[in-house]
């Protein structure tokens, strides 16, 4: 009983309830929060309005397996709002207890153990995105960009490359999946291939800064500053309205007056 009001203090507290946390758990505790529509959390227009409603219900009698889900749901996408990415895996599994194929669920704690730095953990759930859709890239290649993208995270790269290879097979102007191989190899400290999947992703989208945007980051872990400065010149030049941080870089590397 004390951990739960600890834990309702807690959401009453990050919600700017406007009366005293105690108050407000003790509110929740007299059970006269079942009147409450369930639309006053799915409607919530703030992270902390949901946090505050949902949790409400949730604690409330009467409450459906599916209603859990669209309360645990919402209140899982406002814990991340809020940069508590381990409260959104715990309501997402709370999901998931109930519905083991909730797609929505399994991509929110993906990209929640992606904030925690749980990045295997990720890409076991990336898995089972991809595993709802017979595991076809054609049906959803971003669950397999984003596998790929937490494996090489996870530090595991033949499988980061295995994922990003076979993307390529079924797409092979994936501009993003190119980047990702490039990204592999430079991991593996393979120069030459990742200038070769650096050079493939700029032919396909010869307008997109993204490719050199990563050249630059790998020529700087390169160091070399020469290939840098090159590149982040060209994103400057092309993504004016965002380049302030790309003008940051050249300054970091020598450029006194970037344009």
């Amino acid at each position: 009983m004390l951990a739960r009001w600890a834990v309702n203090a807690r959401v009453c507290q990050r919600a700017g309830w406007l009366g005293a946390a105690i108050a407000c758990c003790a509110f929740a505790s007299a059970g006269s929060l079942h009147a409450l529509d369930l639309k006053a959390c799915t409607d919530a227009q703030n992270s902390s309005a949901a946090l505050r409603e949902c949790t409400a219900l949730l604690q409330s009698p009467g409450v459906s397996d599916q209603d859990r889900i669209g309360l645990y749901l919402k209140r899982g996408q406002a814990w991340l709002s809020e940069e508590e990415p381990a409260e959104t895996v715990a309501d997402c599994t709370h999901i998931l207890a109930i519905d083991a194929a909730h797609e929505q669920a399994l991509i929110l704690r993906a990209r929640a153990n992606t904030a925690l730095g749980a990045h295997k953990l990720a890409a076991e759930d990336w898995t089972a995105v991809i595993g709802l859709t017979g595991g076809e890239i054609s049906v959803n290649e971003n669950a397999h960009l984003e596998r790929a993208s937490s494996w090489l995270a996870a530090g595991n790269s033949d499988a980061a490359l295995a994922d990003y290879d076979k993307i390529v097979e079924t797409n092979p102007r994936s501009v993003k999946a190119h980047l990702g191989r490039a990204n592999v190899f430079v991991t593996m400290n393979d120069r030459e291939q990742a200038l070769a999947e650096f050079a493939r992703a700029q032919a396909i989208d010869p307008q997109n800064t993204a490719p050199y945007i990563a050249r630059a980051e790998a020529a700087e872990r390169w160091g070399d500053t020469k290939m840098a400065i090159e590149n982040y010149l060209v994103v400057v030049r092309n993504n004016t309205r965002s380049a302030g941080p790309y003008r940051k870089a050249l300054q970091r590397l020598g450029v006194d007056t970037p344009p």
